[in-house]
């Protein structure tokens, strides 16, 4: 239970917030009305995988794991056209390209688990034992946040990375996992009588609280990767993780969350980083664009909101111009590259936009709150960008 509400005018009307939605109650808790005629659930990340019809995938806040078909043959979406893939609440969900009924997917913290739909099972293959909830995350083998990135290689097929405080790799479906960077949030070696002293917001990082909160393989090259933290950096690779180099945004301060990165369709040089800063008292958007690798950046903000921070940032497969954000009040849409930005919210809820993909030319979306939207057929939007061949 999130919070309950008593009438004040009437104390047996009550009505209480949980994670599934909302009850009400009109007779002093005697009997409660369900929340299962409720449009909504709170999912962290959306993936879909290439059936037809093709199925949407997220973990949802309390409530596990999903799947359902983005459209049926019998005139609406029922219960039947949902199901289970394993995982836990928070994470992400990634699909084998190489076999449909294999699903991989992160949990708390750090849990990896692989899924056959074929037989229902379900395999941990974590990179190392969790003892979750009872050590510290600094004293930890591999540090990782309540939802860890987990995300295929567009490229290179067999390739699965997972975020901690480094970027792993296994090949072989989870069976090893190999550390392909170097600790990447900032932490640094802590002398025994700071260890002593109680965690500050200044340092923290130093200290270990720090984790890879993205990556973002290249879709052209196997060899470019990209990892933001949740401390405020960002680092790139061109040489599948022999080197990094630190490209940080100047303006970035410590626990600037790099919440999303989004490396182009078109130019293994260029990216775009969502950051949240919300934790800081900051609920500003920030979001930026390279197009050199990381040498230079760009702020890109103008037409989104003053208190829509960013969560996601997507580029259109098609039409290199054109952007999707997902902001904490909505989605946003560019037809410059990023240069302008303007709602596209028309019967979208209010909501918080966790994540978005671009599947063919359906743009799809994971609300915190409002369960799963589909945008269908973008078509309209590509023929706005004056030149889908060309950035600004």
């Amino acid at each position: 239970m999130r919070t309950l509400w008593i009438d004040p005018a009437n104390s047996s009307r009550m009505v209480v917030a949980t994670d599934q939605g909302t009850s009400v109650s009109v007779d002093d808790g005697a009997t409660w009305s369900s929340w299962f005629n409720q449009p909504i659930g709170q999912f962290y990340h959306v993936t879909t995988d290439n059936g037809f019809p093709y199925a949407v995938f997220g973990a949802q806040q309390d409530s596990g794991s999903a799947a359902v078909y983005s459209r049926t043959d019998h005139g609406h979406i029922m219960a039947t056209d949902w199901f289970l893939v394993g995982g836990g609440e928070s994470g992400w969900i990634a699909m084998d390209p190489n076999d449909p009924n294999i699903f991989y997917a992160s949990g708390a913290y750090g849990r990896v688990s692989r899924f056959d739909r074929r037989t229902s099972l379900s395999q941990d293959i974590s990179p190392w034992p969790m003892p979750v909830g009872v050590t510290e995350i600094d004293t930890r083998k591999y540090r990782a946040p309540w939802s860890p990135v987990l995300v295929m290689s567009p490229v290179e097929r067999s390739a699965l990375y997972l975020g901690t405080q480094y970027v792993m790799k296994t090949t072989d479906g989870g069976l090893h996992w190999e550390k392909i960077s170097p600790d990447l949030t900032g932490a640094g070696p802590v002398s025994t009588d700071e260890a002593k002293t109680s965690a500050t917001v200044q340092n923290a990082k130093q200290r270990g609280f720090g984790v890879v909160f993205s990556i973002a393989p290249s879709p052209l090259k196997a060899n470019v990767i990209w990892a933001g933290s949740d401390t405020g950096l960002v680092h790139v690779t061109t040489d599948a993780g022999k080197t990094w180099t630190n490209v940080t945004p100047k303006e970035l301060s410590d626990w600037s969350k790099i919440a999303m990165i989004e490396v182009s369709h078109f130019d293994p040089a260029v990216a775009y980083v969502a950051v949240d800063r919300h934790r800081l008292n900051d609920r500003a958007p920030y979001l930026y664009r390279t197009r050199d690798y990381g040498k230079t950046w760009q702020p890109i903000t103008q037409g989104i909101g003053a208190n829509a921070f960013l969560n996601v940032i997507r580029q259109d497969t098609q039409a290199k111009a054109l952007l999707f954000a997902g902001t904490e009040l909505g989605v946003y849409v560019s037809f410059d590259a990023g240069d302008h930005w303007q709602p596209l919210q028309f019967n979208l809820p209010v909501t918080s936009v966790r994540d978005l993909v671009i599947h063919g030319d359906d743009l799809v979306i994971a609300t915190h709150g409002r369960a799963f939207w589909v945008m269908d057929n973008i078509t309209a939007l590509r023929q706005i960008v004056a030149n889908p061949e060309t950035d600004k």
